[in-house]
């Protein structure tokens, strides 16, 4: 059991219809209170496992060398080798509570001997590219060791408490180090290692479900919000961003997906929070979706959703005129009835700061030239009848050829999970909604979950030498 004791509690939502309140013209429905037509949602235990952002590892006798772009980190004897490993737990939501949580790493066999390897807590800020002997922060050690052999094995830690402080903040996340308790060193898979053993943090988790309607929108960068404000989607390259994601626009504006869920039907993953609009007016994160942050201060915000839980397999790469499969988590709750839903994905692959573009590519089989697209997930049928009654279904989910002329740069994606199939004229969809004009409320069911997706990093190959 881990020595890293804290007491955890629920971080409970706020019922939402109890604060929704009229909030000016722009919100393009107020009476959402109803609550005895919902479904309760029951609380959702979600298990995900993250791969390190950030692995490193130091040596005295190279004080002021850093070593974080290396396939391996390291462990020798306490005053001589430690490695550092750092998780972004952004993918957690926000009033989760962390149930378990197991830190892995994989000793490669390399060296022998029996050792120990002994887990710390980081205590201070680093980076992988400039961390050092001499610079590296301060480590509370706290005794918990894993013992290592000769044999290639997986080393796991318990660290659900530790992990459990950083969710709720009572601990900043500086990430863990591990060290060799006795001479010997020990040698471990780093995230550049070609293979299937970096780093991991693998993590169970539950999701208070409050009762009540539960409207949802998308967090993209939208400038073309009628709010005056521009929204960046790529801030070092200077595109802003023109996904339709604000609800209430005139009749020649595209419309963001809105879906107003009086009943939960069917969502992304396995937890929602409500909002009535993108922009403006209650949410239950608090903060809303764009343009504004949690103080309510508008200006260039973004990304502010605390659910998008629904894309499991976040750290495969995108091809350009390759296909790919997604895999898709999609929940019901107990009383749900809806027996068919429509998933659709969209990628700026061109990072032009919209989605819907087409462009011919030469397959990586060869041959003639075929159109590739942004648009690359298309109205694919959900049987919710794959989806048990209060649980989760994982769907594996094909692509067609996706237009990718930026591979290696973060790109901005949009899972929408709807009753109907999506608006598209001539092969292309840009990600809207139904436009409000036609129907007020948008569709009736499902969620959109926007993700900026930063692709994994570029694999060297393998190696075992140290360097000198």
């Amino acid at each position: 059991m881990s020595k890293f004791r804290v007491l955890r509690s629920s971080i409970a939502l706020g019922l939402l219809g109890a604060v929704f309140v009229a909030c000016g013209g722009t919100s393009p429905r107020d009476d959402v209170e109803g609550e005895s037509s919902s479904i309760v949602l029951p609380a959702a235990t979600t298990t995900v496992e993250l791969v390190s952002i950030a692995d490193a590892r130091t040596q005295l006798g190279s004080p002021t060398v850093n070593f974080g772009g290396d396939i391996k980190t390291w462990t020798n004897v306490p005053a001589a080798h430690q490695s550092f490993f750092k998780f972004d737990l952004a993918m957690i939501p926000a009033g989760a509570v962390i149930e378990s949580a197991e830190f892995k790493i994989h000793f490669n066999g390399h060296y022998a001997g029996s050792n120990n390897t002994e887990l710390g807590r980081v205590e201070g800020a680093w980076a992988e590219d400039t961390i050092t002997w001499n610079t590296q922060p301060a480590v509370t050690w706290n005794g918990y060791s894993v013992p290592v052999g000769d044999a290639e094995q997986e080393l796991e830690y318990d660290v659900t408490e530790l992990v459990a402080t950083w969710q709720t903040g009572a601990r900043p996340n500086h990430g863990f180090a591990i060290r060799s308790t006795q001479n010997g060193g020990k040698q471990y898979w780093s995230r550049e290692y070609n293979g299937a053993f970096p780093p991991r943090l693998e993590i169970t988790y539950s999701m208070p479900q409050p009762p009540g309607p539960r409207p949802d929108l998308g967090d993209a960068p939208d400038t073309s919000n009628g709010v005056g404000i521009a929204n960046t989607a790529y801030p070092l390259a200077g595109v802003l961003g023109q996904f339709p994601t604000v609800f209430a626009v005139p009749a020649n504006q595209a419309a963001g997906p809105r879906h107003a869920n009086d009943t939960v039907q069917a969502v992304l993953g396995q937890c929602i929070t409500a909002e009535l609009e993108a922009h403006v007016g209650p949410d239950q994160d608090p903060a809303n979706n764009i343009l504004r942050n949690p103080a309510g201060m508008l200006g260039d915000f973004s990304d502010n959703e605390t659910c998008d839980d629904g894309w499991r397999n976040r750290g495969i790469r995108f091809y350009n005129c390759s296909t790919q499969t997604l895999q898709v988590r999609v929940s019901k709750p107990v009383g749900a009835t809806q027996p068919l839903m429509y998933l659709n994905v969209s990628f700026d692959g061109n990072r032009t700061g919209n989605w819907g573009d087409i462009a011919p590519c030469i397959p990586p089989s060869g041959g003639a030239a075929v159109p590739s697209y942004e648009w690359i997930v298309q109205n694919q049928p959900i049987n919710m009848a794959m989806v048990p009654a209060g649980g989760s279904f994982d769907f594996a989910v094909n692509t067609v050829r996706i237009l990718n002329t930026t591979e290696g740069l973060p790109h901005w994606m949009r899972f929408t999970l709807s009753e109907t199939p999506v608006p598209a004229a001539g092969g292309q969809y840009d990600g809207r909604g139904p436009h409000p004009f036609n129907r007020p409320t948008g569709w009736e069911f499902g969620e959109s979950e926007d993700i900026f997706q930063i692709p994994p990093p570029p694999m060297p190959p393998p190696s075992l030498l140290e360097p000198s």
